[in-house]
């Protein structure tokens, strides 16, 4: 009996039957809960597949997909056999995802015993409780967040298939390529901020055609296929929201918070056609959302209303521009709020937290930012002197698009809605740490495989 090969194996069944355990332990902490929003996606899931209602409406489609195979409706999602049903498919999905990922970035790793400890270490960091709070809740971060992961754990099997460090057949290759595709279209489609990262993905794959060794390559296809889809993607999803007016509400929470309050912001807008009046502007530093929100249903503000409905986004985009760089560094300068969210208060507790999944909490999950921000940029800093010749490239590959789209998402958090800030920046938060750890993973290969 090989002993080695046994004891290697061994510690992948004990992390993941300790990850397991905690896991269920979290779950069973919390109980499901439905929020505001939960009736819209219930309410669209109710339309039949072969309606466009289904296809194009005021949700996107992965989330009430889901809830017609589960059989959720506006008429069951607030029952608890019913809700209990989307909990332990959130739960499912994520630990699917988290375990595909540790496994993923595992087998990019050159040092053969820290790839089982790699692998605990993305399975453990899952169980920090901004992560798996939202499994029982009843909105679209738990699906949103577990398909991002899945998303990133599919791009390292794909590099590697790029880069010749895993070998697999045609069909296996092209198995490969439509599985990130679909996930792509799932992951996009679970929230529209979602369909940014394929623009920007598309965008970086597209211009690296331009360079001769990626023409070249023998992979070319696979490479020009998944750009090709990522753009389209972008495409269908940006229609399916200008058709249904999915931004209108981050607008008019944008205007109200951020324009309306700066006489030159309001200047600027006046002279791209924005029919407001000094009273209204009065009236919005004094009124209520709902009020604001009433005041655009009146038949005096229905100009207004009409330019938010048809101008508004392609001003605001301008204006952003305009303010180059105010508008770029305001992101960075809100760093604290964006990377250090707690939405603690939308769990639904009713049992006792275990003292032990604090710990873990605080030790995966730190929210200390001046130890975490350091931390981070001297890895990134030695990362980029020595990971390249020395390291697994998928892993550094993937590594280096997760940092650079780490400002695109807190850009698209900070500039595109003010309400709910801390929960629409959870993900920055988790691509943060998720960034520095799988670093951590690839650093330690690094300095095992150049100096061990």
């Amino acid at each position: 009996m090989n002993y080695k090969k046994l004891l290697y194996f061994g510690s992948y069944l004990l992390m993941a039957v300790v990850f397991l355990y905690a896991k269920v332990t979290i779950f069973n902490i919390d109980r499901e809960k439905a929020y505001n929003d939960t009736p819209s996606y219930a309410a669209v899931a109710e339309e039949p597949l072969t309606a466009s209602a289904f296809w194009v409406s005021r949700r996107p489609i992965t989330l009430p997909l889901i809830y017609k195979i589960l059989g959720i409706n506006e008429g069951n999602y607030k029952k608890s056999a019913e809700n209990s049903r989307v909990g332990k498919f959130q739960a499912g999905l994520s630990i699917l995802s988290w375990l595909v990922l540790g496994l993923s970035l595992a087998s990019t790793l050159k040092t053969r015993w820290l790839k089982p400890l790699a692998f605990g270490l993305i399975a453990f960091f899952s169980l920090s409780l901004e992560i798996s709070q939202w499994d029982r809740i009843l909105l679209s971060e738990s699906v949103s967040n577990s398909l991002f992961v899945l998303l990133v754990a599919l791009g390292l099997l794909e590099v590697m298939l790029w880069t010749g460090e895993s070998r697999a057949s045609q069909i296996q290759q092209w198995v490969a390529c439509g599985s990130l595709i679909l996930v792509a279209v799932l992951y996009s489609f679970t929230r529209d901020v979602n369909r940014y990262l394929f623009l920007f993905l598309s965008i970086g794959m597209l211009l690296g055609l331009f360079f001769r060794p990626i023409r070249q390559h023998k992979e070319r296809v696979y490479f020009g296929l998944i750009a090709a889809s990522f753009l389209l993607i972008f495409i269908a999803q940006d229609y399916s929201v200008n058709q249904k007016n999915r931004g209108l509400s981050y607008i008019k929470h944008v205007l109200v918070d951020r324009i309306l309050p700066k006489p030159e912001a309001v200047a600027y807008f006046r002279q791209k056609g924005m029919p407001v009046s000094e009273d209204f502007n009065e009236f919005v530093k004094t009124a209520s959302e709902s009020e604001y929100l009433a005041a655009l249903q009146t038949p005096a503000m229905a100009p207004l209303a009409e330019w938010i409905r048809n101008d508004a986004k392609s001003i605001y985009i301008q204006y952003l521009i305009s303010t180059f760089p105010t508008s770029f560094l305001k992101p960075i300068q809100k760093y604290e709020l964006l990377t250090n969210s707690n939405s603690s208060e939308y769990r639904r507790i009713v049992g006792n937290q275990p003292r032990w999944v604090n710990i873990l909490d605080r030790i995966l999950y730190p929210r200390s930012n001046g130890p975490l921000f350091l931390g981070f940029v001297v890895s990134m800093g030695v990362a980029v002197l020595l990971s390249w010749r020395y390291a697994s490239k998928p892993a550094w590959i993937i590594i280096m698009i997760l940092l650079v789209t780490i400002y695109l998402l807190m850009f698209i958090v900070w500039h595109g809605d003010t309400v709910d800030m801390e929960r629409h920046a959870t993900p920055v938060g988790i691509q943060l740490r998720l960034t520095f750890w799988m670093m951590v993973a690839l650093l330690a290969d690094v300095l095992v495989y150049r100096y061990g």
